[in-house]
Protein backbone atom coordinates (compact mmCIF):
# COMPACT_ATOMS: atom_id res chain seq x y z
CA UNK A 1 0.00 0.00 0.00
CA UNK A 2 1.32 3.46 -0.89
CA UNK A 3 0.14 6.97 -0.18
CA UNK A 4 -1.11 9.09 -3.09
CA UNK A 5 1.16 12.10 -2.77
CA UNK A 6 0.32 14.03 -5.94
CA UNK A 7 -2.41 16.59 -5.35
CA UNK A 8 -3.43 16.34 -9.02
CA UNK A 9 -3.82 12.56 -8.77
CA UNK A 10 -5.77 12.87 -5.51
CA UNK A 11 -8.05 15.47 -7.12
CA UNK A 12 -8.69 13.12 -10.07
CA UNK A 13 -9.56 10.27 -7.71
CA UNK A 14 -11.86 12.52 -5.67
CA UNK A 15 -13.53 13.81 -8.82
CA UNK A 16 -14.19 10.26 -10.08
CA UNK A 17 -15.61 9.22 -6.70
CA UNK A 18 -17.86 12.30 -6.43
CA UNK A 19 -19.09 11.81 -10.00
CA UNK A 20 -19.84 8.14 -9.30
CA UNK A 21 -21.74 8.89 -6.09
CA UNK A 22 -23.68 11.86 -7.42
CA UNK A 23 -24.72 9.94 -10.52
CA UNK A 24 -25.87 7.01 -8.37
CA UNK A 25 -28.27 9.28 -6.47
CA UNK A 26 -29.58 10.98 -9.60
CA UNK A 27 -27.68 14.25 -9.11
CA UNK A 28 -26.01 16.12 -11.95
CA UNK A 29 -23.61 17.94 -9.58
CA UNK A 30 -19.92 17.28 -10.19
CA UNK A 31 -16.83 18.29 -8.26
CA UNK A 32 -15.74 20.42 -11.22
CA UNK A 33 -18.80 22.61 -10.53
CA UNK A 34 -17.25 23.73 -7.24
CA UNK A 35 -15.02 26.74 -6.65
CA UNK A 36 -11.31 25.87 -6.51
CA UNK A 37 -11.12 27.14 -2.92
CA UNK A 38 -13.76 24.59 -1.89
CA UNK A 39 -11.94 21.76 -3.66
CA UNK A 40 -8.62 22.83 -2.13
CA UNK A 41 -10.22 22.67 1.32
CA UNK A 42 -11.52 19.17 0.64
CA UNK A 43 -8.11 18.00 -0.54
CA UNK A 44 -6.52 19.24 2.70
CA UNK A 45 -8.82 16.99 4.71
CA UNK A 46 -8.47 13.72 2.80
CA UNK A 47 -5.77 11.31 1.76
CA UNK A 48 -5.59 8.58 -0.83
CA UNK A 49 -3.93 5.20 -0.83
CA UNK A 50 -3.03 2.93 -3.68
CA UNK A 51 -3.38 -0.79 -3.01
CA UNK A 52 -1.82 -3.33 -5.34
CA UNK A 53 -4.03 -6.36 -5.79
CA UNK A 54 -2.10 -9.41 -6.88
CA UNK A 55 -5.03 -11.80 -6.99
CA UNK A 56 -8.76 -11.79 -6.51
CA UNK A 57 -11.38 -14.44 -6.95
CA UNK A 58 -14.81 -13.75 -8.38
CA UNK A 59 -17.93 -15.86 -8.26
CA UNK A 60 -19.79 -15.20 -11.48
CA UNK A 61 -23.49 -15.15 -10.73
CA UNK A 62 -25.34 -12.48 -12.64
CA UNK A 63 -28.59 -14.16 -13.50
CA UNK A 64 -30.55 -13.90 -10.21
CA UNK A 65 -32.87 -16.57 -11.64
CA UNK A 66 -33.88 -14.35 -14.56
CA UNK A 67 -34.74 -15.53 -18.02
CA UNK A 68 -31.88 -15.47 -20.54
CA UNK A 69 -33.50 -12.48 -22.26
CA UNK A 70 -33.72 -10.55 -18.98
CA UNK A 71 -30.07 -11.38 -18.21
CA UNK A 72 -29.02 -9.83 -21.51
CA UNK A 73 -31.15 -6.75 -20.82
CA UNK A 74 -29.66 -6.35 -17.32
CA UNK A 75 -26.06 -6.67 -18.46
CA UNK A 76 -26.65 -4.37 -21.45
CA UNK A 77 -28.18 -1.70 -19.19
CA UNK A 78 -25.30 -2.10 -16.72
CA UNK A 79 -22.73 -1.59 -19.51
CA UNK A 80 -24.52 1.53 -20.75
CA UNK A 81 -23.70 3.52 -17.59
CA UNK A 82 -20.18 4.94 -17.75
CA UNK A 83 -18.32 5.22 -14.45
CA UNK A 84 -14.64 4.56 -13.74
CA UNK A 85 -15.51 1.23 -12.14
CA UNK A 86 -17.80 0.14 -14.94
CA UNK A 87 -15.28 1.13 -17.61
CA UNK A 88 -12.85 -1.28 -15.94
CA UNK A 89 -15.41 -4.09 -15.66
CA UNK A 90 -17.06 -3.58 -19.06
CA UNK A 91 -14.80 -5.98 -21.04
CA UNK A 92 -15.67 -8.82 -18.65
CA UNK A 93 -19.36 -7.99 -18.79
CA UNK A 94 -19.28 -7.87 -22.59
CA UNK A 95 -17.45 -11.20 -22.60
CA UNK A 96 -20.19 -12.58 -20.36
CA UNK A 97 -22.79 -11.34 -22.85
CA UNK A 98 -20.97 -13.00 -25.74
CA UNK A 99 -20.85 -16.37 -23.99
CA UNK A 100 -24.28 -16.43 -22.38
CA UNK A 101 -26.22 -19.62 -22.90
CA UNK A 102 -24.05 -21.08 -25.62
Amino acid sequence: MTLVESEAELKNILSDEVDFFEQSVGSSWRLRDSPETYVAGLLKGIFGVRIRVNKFTVHKKLHQKNTPRKEVENVTEWCAVSTPERRIMRPWMEDYLSTMHK
